[in-house]
């Protein structure tokens, strides 16, 4: 198995979660983050896929590991069962994928890359998804941010929530494009959406 993070959660047993994020976003950050939702009452496994694949990365071969993973924490004992998907960045992209190919059980992606080339199979996805994207301000990304929008927003499990005025990026502190109220805004709708699909 790719190398990973697995936090157990607090009080021991819970839904299942895989955390995915891009290749730059630092081992240590990832370790931190898993530990946060484990707090949270999820079995949060962290692999670094994207590290593992930098700089080239195969799309395909992801999503089989992913799949691999999402075998792997269903049957874990301390899982309820449910597993959900929670991707930033390039991981929005994976997490985008891993719903349209697999029945993971609820999938959000926040600040995704451009996924025109994946919208073939935005009807593959069927179960709860939830994007968060930036309206992105320069013009040319705005516009196809909007139609990648319109898109998603056509298979009725997708919520699309986009924020005005900030890039794909709003949710990294070290990046420019970095806007504290749009970044916990998403960090609160993904925990409220988590909480309503894999704890009832």
């Amino acid at each position: 198995m790719i190398e990973s993070f697995l936090a157990t959660p607090a009080g021991g047993h819970g839904a299942g979660l895989i955390l995915l994020d891009g290749a730059e976003t630092p081992p240590e950050r990832l370790s931190a983050q898993c530990e946060d939702f484990a707090a949270m009452g999820y079995l949060t496994l962290c692999p670094l896929i994207t590290q593992k694949q930098a700089p080239t990365f195969d799309h395909d071969r992801a999503v089989g590991d992913l799949l691999s993973m999402l075998a792997f924490l269903r049957k874990q004992p301390n899982c309820s069962g449910k597993v959900g998907a929670v991707g930033f960045g390039l991981g929005g992209l994976m997490a985008f994928l891993l719903a349209a190919r697999s029945d993971v059980d609820v999938a959000v992606a926040c600040g995704s890359p451009d996924l025109t080339p994946s919208l073939g199979e935005v009807h593959d996805i069927r179960m709860p998804f939830l994007a968060l994207c930036g309206e992105q301000t320069d013009p040319l990304k705005a516009a196809t941010a909007a139609r990648v929008a319109r898109s998603l927003g056509r298979n009725k499990m997708i919520a699309v929530h986009t924020y005005a005025g900030v890039d794909d990026s709003f949710f990294r502190v070290e990046h420019a494009s970095f806007n504290a109220e749009a970044a916990r805004d998403a960090h609160e709708k993904t925990l409220a959406f988590l909480g309503d699909q894999l704890n009832h």
